[in-house]
């Protein structure tokens, strides 16, 4: 019994490391899974709601469409150990006190988490779904409705990408697959398109047809993507009327 109270940790921080300690000599799957949520839930613009956090954890960097359903909440705050909560009456997922993320912030252990590019690829690469290249009738749009329940709503984790994604790739704009990804998707008229009305009905604003890729990339505040396209340094084939 003296033994174990003498290795109860003493401090916060050694309590903190402990378990980080636990979820990295955890089996892989679950090792990874702790430290894409963990990773979500100290860069994210708000806290994500189980549904959009389920998906976002299964996507992987290129692929055209979910894997699988995505994960269960319970692996998901399991894998995390003590490190996060899920608040039932709201449905976000976010650290268990504030102390967790300040502790986050510091190194060595702000290295544990996977790089900001990380968010960044993810947005852009849901975002490209294959689902998503569909043309939409603006009138449709306006309302809304049809639009959500057609789209979005299968797809839980599309508002905060169409919302954030801009966000998340200014801040590593300059790491080459995040610039793949930026274009892989801006070429797109219709998907690019579709984020532009999906963000603009989120956020009550006005919809604005037909922009192009560079007015997209230059309101996201993308300098380096922009500057490429002015420069003409871009190896994709990109639509009419882009410059």
């Amino acid at each position: 019994m003296r033994k174990a109270l003498n290795e109860l940790p003493s401090t916060p921080d050694e309590a903190f490391e402990n378990i980080l300690r636990r979820i990295e000599q955890q089996d892989h799957r679950a090792a990874t899974t702790a430290k894409r949520t963990l990773t979500w839930c100290y860069y994210s613009r708000r806290p994500l709601k189980m549904d959009e956090l389920c998906q976002a954890l299964v996507v992987e960097d290129g692929h055209p469409s979910l894997e699988s359903n995505g994960k269960s909440a319970t692996s998901v705050v399991d894998s995390c150990l003590s490190f996060v909560t899920h608040d039932q009456s709201t449905g976000e997922v976010r650290f268990i006190h504030p102390s967790v993320q300040r502790w986050f912030k510091r190194e060595p252990q702000n290295q544990k988490l996977l790089a900001p590019d990380y968010l960044a690829k993810t947005c852009l690469t849901y975002l490209n779904f294959n689902v998503f290249d569909v043309p939409i009738d603006v009138s449709r749009v306006l309302r809304g409705e049809d639009l959500k329940a057609q789209y979005t709503d299968p797809y839980p984790f599309y508002g905060y990408a169409a919302q954030f994604w801009g966000d998340h790739t200014r801040e590593t704009e300059q790491e080459p697959a995040v610039q793949r990804a930026s274009f892989e998707f801006l070429e797109s008229e219709n998907r690019r398109n579709f984020m532009v009305k999906i963000a603009a009905l989120l956020k009550n604003e006005g919809y604005t047809s037909g922009q192009t890729v560079l007015r997209v990339a230059a309101s996201n505040g993308l300098a380096a993507v922009c500057l490429k396209l002015v420069n003409g340094d871009v190896k994709y084939t990109l639509p009419h009327g882009y410059s």
